[in-house]
């Protein structure tokens, strides 16, 4: 009792829940050398929005075998090796750029929207990092093309403030007419109310409200005295 099996080929001694760095860093030991997290797990070190999962991502050369490590998606590359790799602590991942092209081939498009604005908010010059992975690496994968077509967008576009943006605006372009954000309202006394996202030429406009900035009283209140001001302005 006073070990627990991580995997095939790691223990962990003690009791106690393992964490997602213990098992992060199971994986890589068990895969030895070469081997690096990406994809979902490169992703959350690199502080980049994506889906939950629970399994342990790694990457390793096409001519690698690992064998079988329960929990872990073993993603092969040809020529893979330490040009492709970086470090954060004792992790080793694929950098930014690769993973979000790594991401590109699993992820839908609202997903992949949503990995690429993270990515951007952390800073603009990890466009420059994105752009570059593919020239390097983007050649007949599937997904490159997609990505390209997010980091074309004007290089001073203020990235959506959060997840429920990015997914929010693959709704609005699939209606065919590519939604303001945010959309400036002026009010009959004068100040602007800022709609999430707006069709000015239809009078729509859509807020998405997050839980964590509209759970509580005071903001449901003010949420709706927005509402009421807009809908007597024609929204």
């Amino acid at each position: 009792g006073a070990w627990q099996r991580l995997n095939s080929r790691v223990l962990k001694l003690g009791p106690g829940t393992v964490n997602v760095d213990q098992r992060d860093l199971a994986a890589l030991l068990a895969a030895g050398p070469g081997a690096a997290l990406s994809h979902h797990s490169a992703a959350n070190r690199l502080r980049l929005d994506v889906p939950p999962t629970r399994d342990v991502h790694l990457t390793v050369d096409v001519n690698r075998n690992v064998g079988c490590l329960p929990g872990t998606v073993v993603h092969r590359s040809l020529g893979f090796g330490r040009a492709h790799l970086t470090r954060r602590g004792p992790f080793t991942l694929t950098p930014l750029g690769r993973t979000v092209l790594d991401l590109a081939e699993v992820l839908d498009a609202g997903w992949l929207r949503a990995v690429v604005d993270s990515a951007l908010r952390l800073g603009q010059w990890n466009r420059r990092w994105m752009l570059l992975a593919i020239e390097e690496h983007g050649a007949g994968r599937h997904g490159a093309g997609v990505l390209r077509s997010l980091l074309d967008a004007p290089e001073d576009a203020k990235p959506p403030d959060s997840v429920l943006e990015s997914l929010a605006m693959e709704l609005g372009l699939a209606t065919g007419r590519k939604p303001r954000r945010p959309c400036p309202v002026k009010t009959r006394e004068g100040f602007t109310l800022r709609i999430d996202f707006g069709w000015p030429e239809v009078g729509l406009g859509v807020e998405l409200d997050g839980y964590e900035t509209h759970c509580t009283r005071d903001a449901f209140a003010n949420d709706r005295r927005r509402d009421r001001i807009l809908f007597e302005l024609g929204w």
